[in-house]
């Protein structure tokens, strides 16, 4: 018999992990077409920890 040290997440929880990132994601690019510049900058910043002004 398998043994199965680990076991992947059930079809619930990997939906709303799905959800969760479209949010996210959907978040990120209304901010970027509303603030354009501004907003990459920032998340520049959050995500790659790079601060440039230009």
């Amino acid at each position: 018999m398998a043994k199965w040290p680990k076991r992947g997440a059930d079809v619930e929880v990997s939906k709303n992990a799905a959800k969760e990132v479209c949010e996210a994601v959907e978040h990120i690019l209304l901010d970027i077409e509303r603030r354009g510049d501004a907003a990459v900058r920032e998340l520049a910043v959050m995500f790659d920890e790079v601060d440039r002004d230009d």
